[in-house]
């Protein structure tokens, strides 16, 4: 009986942390190399670019039903350009937040690129943003947890963007813009 019990306790915990993400979104950060093992890393045939990019995480805003997933992704191109953003999916019951600024806890501003301002489905809307990182800002971002504020015109959200993430990202483009 104690071995059915546990492990439906499992399927009822996984069943609930399904239901807060969006769509796939991993609920929770384990370690850097949990992180590192659901990382993809392609080569683009025609540009010969090379495309690295995380699973997508969720994360709460501040204590509010409303919530984000978020993922890392980085181009690198043959003559050794890259941009880093982390792409962000926010999920909102309560209307579009119509996110345009980000900063974090010290008060460095993130550029904000707009992709999607907003896709209602039903009662819901999914807003779709790049916050885009230096490589100094990642940097920092893989020292610790990073709280990241992002403001819209209707409402704003606070996020936790886990240092694991941040720190098996960064490790893995440091490897692939490393000289050859």
């Amino acid at each position: 009986m104690k071995k059915y019990s546990t492990i439906l306790a499992l399927s009822f915990t996984g069943l609930l942390a399904g239901c807060s993400s969006i769509d796939g979104d991993q609920v929770s950060v384990r370690s850097a190399t949990d992180v590192n093992e659901n990382m993809t890393y392609q080569i683009d045939p025609i540009t010969k670019s090379r495309d690295l990019q995380t699973a997508s995480y969720w994360a709460k805003c501040d204590d509010k039903f409303d919530g984000v997933g978020y993922r890392y992704r980085t181009s690198v191109y043959q003559n050794g350009n890259h941009q880093t953003e982390l792409y962000v999916r926010l999920k909102s019951s309560r209307g579009a937040y119509e996110l345009n600024k980000a900063f974090d806890d010290k008060g460095e501003t993130y550029d904000v690129k707009i992709y999607q301002p907003d896709v209602k489905s039903d009662s819901v809307v999914y807003e779709y943003v790049g916050v885009r990182f230096s490589d100094k800002q990642l940097e920092q971002a893989s020292q610790a947890p990073l709280n990241l504020h992002l403001v819209g015109d209707q409402d704003n959200c606070t996020i936790i963007v886990e240092q694991p993430v941040s720190f098996a990202f960064e490790a893995n483009l440091k490897a692939i813009l490393e000289p050859k």
